[in-house]
């Protein structure tokens, strides 16, 4: 299948990268879900990135589908999208949620490596809705380190249309 819609992302700022201040605790960094007013859209998750920017910092990564976080602010990622998004959550709660891929990258001062998305299953990703509550699932990208301290950047990305 080939994708065909509205992309869009959702994504840390630059200048403020994710504090991992504990050793393994999952932090959400990144969750997307349906708008409350748009739970009949078609939206997939295409893309990510994590990028560990702390020197000799080892990182897990997670996608989960469900779940939930806690704190932050849920933004609309346009008026016309599909999506709002929140990447100032303080806390996650995998609840009956599941996690769908994961990986794992090392933060380098000789350059970091960047991890991605794998796409050969892609609707895999796509973001899901309870249809008798009217409830959106939240899709989070979830990151952990061994480095107390350690800085994170990372972007979610999609694909959206409502035909």
């Amino acid at each position: 299948y080939q994708l065909h819609g509205q992309s869009a992302e959702a994504k840390l700022p630059i200048a403020s990268p994710r504090d991992l201040a504990v050793i393994s605790t999952k932090y959400p960094v990144v969750s997307i879900r349906l708008k409350s007013n748009r739970l009949d859209g078609v939206v997939i998750l295409d893309s990510l990135n994590v990028l560990g920017i702390t020197n000799n910092a080892n990182y897990c990564w997670e996608i989960v589908q469900g779940g939930s976080t806690t704190g932050g602010s849920w933004v609309s990622a346009g008026t016309t999208s599909l999506v709002e998004y929140n990447i100032s959550a303080a806390s996650f709660s995998l609840g009956t949620g599941e996690v769908l891929t994961a990986g794992y990258s090392v933060g380098s001062n000789q350059g970091s490596e960047m991890s991605q998305l794998q796409r050969e299953n892609l609707f895999e990703y796509q973001l899901e809705r309870n249809s008798f509550t009217s409830t959106a699932y939240e899709l989070t990208l979830i990151i952990s380190t061994d480095n107390a301290g350690a800085d994170v950047l990372a972007s979610l990305g999609w694909q959206e249309t409502t035909r």
